[in-house]
């Protein structure tokens, strides 16, 4: 089988399982308990609680996309933070607690012959977050 075609139909595969489990999902639902549990939920507390939600992420991102400027990565910012938010679903999802990490830096990497560099921003981006971790617990215990 050619390359092209195998590639393609691998595609096509993922594609038809992913529908096969979206229908699925869909055809489990009752539409009366979905509408009945959106109709009870308060709007104000639910843009609050996204909000609590996405707002450290987007400062996580920020702070990923700085170091990548640092190191010389002309990286749009909407395009980390579109990374960074994937790798945040992947962090969910994959085992352990670095698969997001492995993630952003498989969909950053695309292309770039620096990887080296660029897996040195995702470990140092850890870094920075235990440091300022350990310097927050360090001034609540003060």
């Amino acid at each position: 089988m050619h390359p092209g075609t195998r590639k393609w139909s691998l595609h096509l595969v993922r594609l038809l399982v992913t529908g096969a489990a979206i229908l699925l999902v869909m055809r489990s639902i009752r539409l009366e308990d979905l509408q009945q549990i959106l109709g009870r939920v308060d709007r104000v507390l639910f843009a609050a609680m996204l909000a609590a939600a996405l707002v450290p992420l987007f400062f996580l991102g920020l702070r990923w996309w700085l170091l990548l400027r640092a190191n010389a990565f002309q990286v749009p910012l909407p395009r980390a933070l579109l990374v960074h938010y994937a790798g945040a679903f992947f962090n969910g999802f994959l085992p352990g607690s670095v698969g997001g990490d492995v993630a952003k830096l498989l969909l950053i990497a695309s292309g770039e012959p620096r990887k080296t560099a660029l897996a040195a921003t995702v470990i140092l981006d850890r870094v920075v977050g235990l440091a300022v971790l350990i310097a927050v617990a360090a001034g609540c215990l003060a």
